[in-house]
């Protein structure tokens, strides 16, 4: 709401009041619980993982050096250290956290939601039929931002108990289509429908014996298409960044898409270029940008990366694959399903320092099931 209304200044508001209510939400939990030996061994782990990247880093890769690019990645080593923690904290529900699921959360998805399609609809301009407002407002950031709150609503819709809080959540995971469609950046969209496909069929599949529920999910189907269909015809810019959008879609068929051919392009560059980076890393990361996680890791930091994002796949796989486990679970389907929407899209775009979300989430599930499975002790918490 706040990038909305206020633009870059906005954003970097955002930004900050976020990674404050993180780093106070995180004292208060430590604060609460104390410094455990299992919080010191985590982070003894962590700095041995992180300290041949940033080797790789300062002597290979200065650019990265930026203030910028170091706050990145150090809200992005936090996160996954706070991730694999929390993950093994049995956090009790209260009615403030599920008011805060049920209602504070879908409330305002769809507010900004739309406060945000007022703001692009006035302030923006299109270059291939591709959103862009200067440096304040990037397509593909803008796609994966809603697509990812889309994804955290849809799961709430499917999972939560209230009819109430289902509803609202549905419709929270509608509006943030229209601002996602003008964008008319697919990776995000086609990860949100995928992320979204999963949760609905494992849901299904869980309940298959209970014909009320299925009711109720094709119920909701048929009033999501139903709402989004009238969206789509009542906005002109809307229907004319959907056909752009369907187009972009078609052409990759065709193989007539300048993004996927210049992904093809890139990939041939680096694989002239192997022996540059193979041992550590591509040398100043001069290179076009890779478009995909595990090729940005090899590029960036050689065999090491390399071992490190194969290990980062497996663990998303199994995020996958476990789904079912989980599916009982509402705040365990979220924070399972941003894991899985930002692992898809990172097949497609954002580099490793914009997937905060993805470490954290990565780093709760892997921790969950590793307690779940291998060990018998859990730390409780009312926190």
């Amino acid at each position: 709401m706040t990038e909305a209304v206020g633009g870059m200044w906005g954003k970097y508001l955002l930004l900050a009041a976020g990674a404050l209510t993180i780093f106070f939400a995180a004292l208060y939990t430590l604060l609460r619980l104390g410094i455990t030996k299992q919080f010191t061994r985590i982070m003894m782990i962590s700095v041995i993982v992180i300290f041949p990247l940033e080797t790789i880093i300062f002597f290979r890769q200065p650019a990265l050096e930026s203030l910028s690019m170091i706050a990145f990645r150090v809200a992005c080593y936090l996160l996954a250290i706070l991730g694999f923690y929390f993950g093994r904290i049995s956090f009790r529900q209260s009615r403030v956290s599920e008011c805060i699921y049920d209602f504070l959360i879908p409330l305002t998805v769809t507010l900004g939601s739309l406060l945000y399609f007022k703001s692009l609809a006035s302030v923006a301009h299109y270059a291939r039929g591709r959103i862009t407002v200067g440096d304040d407002i990037s397509s593909v950031g803008l796609s994966f931002s809603l697509c990812l709150l889309g994804v955290i609503c849809f799961s709430q819709a499917v999972t939560r108990v209230r009819v109430a809080a289902r509803v609202l959540n549905i419709f929270a995971a509608i509006a943030v289509l229209p601002p996602v469609i003008v964008s008319a950046s697919r990776g995000g969209l086609a990860a949100y429908f995928l992320t979204s496909l999963l949760v609905l069929v494992v849901q299904v599949y869980s309940d298959r014996k209970n014909f009320r529920k299925l009711l109720v999910y094709a119920l909701l189907g048929l009033v999501s298409v139903f709402v989004m269909s009238y969206v789509l015809a009542q906005n002109a810019l809307i229907k004319e960044q959907f056909v752009n959008l369907v187009d972009r879609f078609l052409r990759v068929s065709d193989g007539d898409d300048q993004s996927t051919n210049a992904r093809s392009i890139i990939v041939s560059y680096y694989f002239e270029h192997f022996w540059d980076f193979v041992f550590l890393g591509f040398p100043g990361y001069a290179g076009p940008y890779p478009h995909n996680l595990l090729l940005d890791f090899f590029v960036r930091f050689g065999l090491y990366g390399l071992l490190l994002v194969v290990f980062i796949y497996l663990r998303s796989f199994l995020v996958i694959f476990r789904f079912k486990n989980v599916i009982r679970e509402p705040v365990l389907v979220l924070i399972s399903s941003v894991t899985i929407f930002s692992f898809l899209n990172a097949q497609m775009s954002m580099t490793a320092e914009f997937l905060r979300f993805y470490w954290f989430c990565l780093a709760y599930v892997t921790s969950h099931f590793l307690l779940k499975y291998r060990s018998p002790s859990v730390i409780s918490s009312d926190v």
